[in-house]
């Protein structure tokens, strides 16, 4: 049985009126898993997700894991330089651009503003985003256009207090160290009209390329437990709103966010262009598992990640082996990917790796947005200790139009003698080329030897990831009667010719200097009473918590 929608949804029907219910999606596909999702990434493709610019996904420099909102003109230009010697592409702000946002402390301060904050920015926005456009990149902002800080909310104020929930009871009183939030509901048409006109702003003003749409509350417009419509109407807003970006301003991208990931559906997919994944960006084997599991039912381009300092791989360890950072980097780099990390920082060699890694993976994202994707290793299970998985993981793409393609190969903690990735998805009468990144590997082996064959590799202690590309000649070659196809991602090929990956070698928590957690973006600010309603308090976020084991906090 399938199940969708809103829950106590109560709707009076007026005579002639059309009711939308929400719409389902039910495909037919022959094979297993993959190829369903790639029937159902394919029907996205042509149907749901709109033209995007032909280097696209953009690579992205992102402020909030790198800050959280202490954050200012001064520091983030030292980052606009040095994201730019990457070759990164749009750098963007995060939560802490807008008037009423301290340095330290909850980001929902604020919010409902929508100006900038002076002093965080003393030349201004406009000014800022010239300097970022001035170096070759796009600028976008975060916003959270659906949540307000109450302190902002008034008759004789701009945000008024009919256009919140119909059950809440204003404060009377704020306490200075926390913000108390609300939903705006998007049923009223003077609420939808103000925030089509604040965004509006937003884009001309400061020439936006990009905008982060966050959502950090559950939808509360009804009295939870409550049958009633006012959640429908929102929604409905929401589309007329999102419509509106799109025809205005078509040139603008759409980053689809609720508290990570959790707001992602067909409707949504329709109305942005990208969509942020998790709040859990760290481990880079945790980001190869969400990445694994949400392009089932996503296009992989569809999906964004970053690299970040992390509890659990730090760049301390990188700059001993240098090849650690090339598997993080690359574990976000199998859909849209970015960065939230201080960069002016790195050293030399740490700056050489990841210009190359960036570099690669423009030359081959345009087979991510139009290939198929195939999990050649079984999907990695997770315990709650994040411990790294045992098995290796590998991913192939393939676009079956130009017949190219590329595989990614990543080793798991546990150390193996040998092991073999069958190919899938090809024509077993064409040849094909296969190339390691590093060039040491020059084989040429038809389709059909490759997807029963295959290519058996071995590991290396000093390499826990490898990439191959490989593309078809127009003639078919009869099969080498050898049993393993040779590879090496080394820097000088072994004297065995065989691909080598290494442990991911996850550093001990007790080393380096990472960020041991992130600051909370709340799921929800208010409470759904069940008499008088309440406000809650937002908790706010600190910039050190204490170093547990236990995951990163979500937004």
């Amino acid at each position: 049985m399938l199940r969708g929608g809103l829950a106590d949804l109560d709707h009076d029907l007026k005579p002639g009126e059309i009711f939308d219910a929400p719409r389902r999606f039910v495909g037919f596909f022959q094979g297993d898993l993959d190829d369903a999702a790639n029937a159902s990434n394919n029907f996205a493709r042509a149907f749901l997700l709109r033209p995007r610019p032909a280097n696209f996904p953009w690579t992205q420099f992102n402020t909030w894991f790198a800050y959280y909102t202490n954050l200012n003109e001064e520091k983030l230009k030292q980052q606009v330089d040095a994201a730019a010697d990457l070759g990164i592409e749009i750098f963007y702000i995060d939560a802490g651009w807008y008037d009423g946002s301290p340095d330290h402390g909850d980001f929902s301060f604020g919010l409902g503003t929508w100006r900038e904050n002076r002093d965080k920015f003393p030349n201004g926005l406009a000014a800022f985003s010239e300097y970022v456009h001035s170096k070759g990149m796009k600028f976008g902002l975060w916003v959270e256009p659906e949540r307000v800080d109450l302190r902002y909310v008034g008759a004789d104020k701009e945000i008024k207090p009919e256009w919140l929930p119909s059950w809440l009871q204003l404060p009377t009183s704020f306490p200075d160290d926390q913000a108390l939030t609300s939903q705006i509901c998007l049923g009223n048409p003077d609420a939808r009209a103000w925030m089509k006109n604040w965004l509006a702003r937003l884009i001309r003003d400061y020439k936006l390329d990009w905008i982060k749409w966050d959502n950090n509350i559950a939808a509360s417009c009804d009295l939870p437990g409550v049958p009633g419509d006012a959640n429908w109407a929102h929604y409905k807003g929401l589309y007329e709103v999102l419509d509106y970006l799109r025809q205005e301003f078509p040139n603008v991208i759409l980053e689809n966010c609720a508290a990570g990931g959790h707001r992602m559906d067909y409707a949504m997919m329709r109305r942005t262009d990208v969509a942020w994944l998790s709040d859990e960006t760290d481990p880079s084997y945790r980001v190869r598992h969400h990445v694994a599991g949400a392009s089932y039912a996503f296009p992989p381009e569809y999906l964004n990640t970053w690299i970040v300092e992390s509890y659990f791989e730090h760049f301390g360890d990188a700059e001993e082996k240098p090849d650690l950072l090339r598997a993080w980097l690359r574990s976000r780099m199998m859909g849209a990917f970015g960065i939230s990390r201080e960069v002016s920082d790195l050293t030399p060699e740490l700056r050489a790796v990841m210009k190359e890694e960036i570099a690669r993976y423009k030359d081959t994202r345009a087979i991510l947005t139009r290939g198929r994707i195939y999990r050649l290793f079984p999907q990695n299970d997770l315990d709650a200790q994040l411990e790294p998985p045992d098995q290796p993981d590998a991913a192939e793409f393939y676009d079956p139009t130009t017949r190219t393609g590329l595989i990614y190969l990543f080793q798991g903690d546990v150390a193996w003698d040998e092991r073999r990735v069958l190919l899938r998805g090809l024509n077993p009468n064409f040849s094909y080329a296969v190339q390691s990144f590093r060039q040491t590997l020059s084989l040429n082996q038809t389709g059909q030897f490759l997807m029963t064959q295959g290519i058996t590799f071995t590991f290396d202690s000093d390499y826990p990831s490898t990439v191959l590309t490989f593309s078809s000649t127009t003639t078919a070659t009869t099969p080498v009667p050898t049993r393993v196809a040779t590879a090496t991602s080394t820097r000088t090929p072994t004297p065995t010719g065989t691909i080598t990956i290494a442990p991911s070698a996850t550093p001990s928590p007790t080393r380096g200097g990472a960020k041991p957690g992130t600051p909370t973006k709340p799921r929800a600010t208010i409470t759904t009473p069940t008499r008088a309603p309440t406000l809650t308090r937002t908790p706010t976020p600190t910039r050190t918590p204490t170093p547990t084991r236990t995951p990163t906090p979500t937004r």
